[in-house]
């Protein structure tokens, strides 16, 4: 009880860090803009882990040795993208020589994808011979997410072309795996959910170029993550991390 309070109070503490920075912005704008525009943005796309301990596939363990009976995927992170989505508000300063300077604050669940292949079940007098199986886990994280950025503008005619750079500062709200699978041997449908927090800060160098017409406008982008999502691991290789490749919708209020 006394760890889910402390819990509770840290995320609290982030989510007020996160206002204020927003708001230091806001005013940081009024008091330097040349033109401020405000948005929303809707966006998808892929995410994935890379690194050593990233996967195409794994298996699904079943410890019946165990009191509860466990059953885990042995690997939740998967190097095959997933579809990701999230909302976000954002607003920026355009100068007079086209160089902008703005933040983004929004939420956004991130789900990367692994096989399944085999069930290994273990017992007391040791594990049976792995059985083929067909499924998928998705591992879902669900972040609150600030970029600050800056960047240049190009007119192109009634169009107009922003290449940003900036980073993601990503807190995890919490992280849940849920796979599904198919066992060969009695073609019974098998599900799993799982609660598998391992970090609170994801740290993400940023790029994006959006195209603007009028109020409307399309980007794209790519964030490669530097912190290790199974840093708590012990024994073997153990580094995963982020690779997010951004596609959104953005309208100017």
């Amino acid at each position: 009880m006394v760890i889910y309070l402390k819990l509770i109070q840290q995320k609290k503490i982030i989510m007020r860090i996160y206002v204020q920075l927003f708001l230091v912005f806001l005013l940081t704008f009024k008091v330097a803009c040349q033109h401020t525009e405000f948005g929303i943005s809707l966006n998808s796309g892929l995410f994935s882990f890379r690194g050593p301990s990233a996967e195409k596939e794994t298996f699904i363990l079943v410890n019946e040795a165990s009191e509860d009976n466990l059953t885990c995927t042995n690997n939740p992170y998967g190097s095959k993208n997933g579809l990701l989505y999230g909302f976000s508000i954002n607003l920026q300063l355009l100068t007079k020589r086209k160089f902008i300077l703005g933040i983004d604050l929004g939420y956004e669940n991130l789900r990367s994808l692994i096989l399944i292949k085999h069930i290994l079940i273990l017992q007391d007098f040791g594990s049976f011979p792995p059985y083929n199986a067909t499924g998928k886990s998705i591992l879902n994280h669900h972040f609150i997410n600030v970029n600050p950025y800056f960047g240049y503008s190009v007119k192109l005619k009634k169009y107009s072309m922003d290449f940003l750079a900036g980073t993601d500062l990503a807190y995890c709200l919490f992280a849940k795996e849920r796979g599904s699978w198919v066992q060969e041997f009695d073609n019974e449908k098998q599900t799993i959910t799982k609660n598998r927090s391992t970090i609170r800060i994801d740290f993400r160098p940023r790029i994006q170029s959006t195209i603007q017409y009028k109020k409307y406008g399309l980007y794209a982008a790519y964030s490669i993550g530097l912190v290790n999502y199974k840093s708590g691991y012990v024994g073997g290789i153990n580094e995963c991390y982020s690779s997010i490749i951004r596609f959104g919708l953005n309208y100017k209020i």
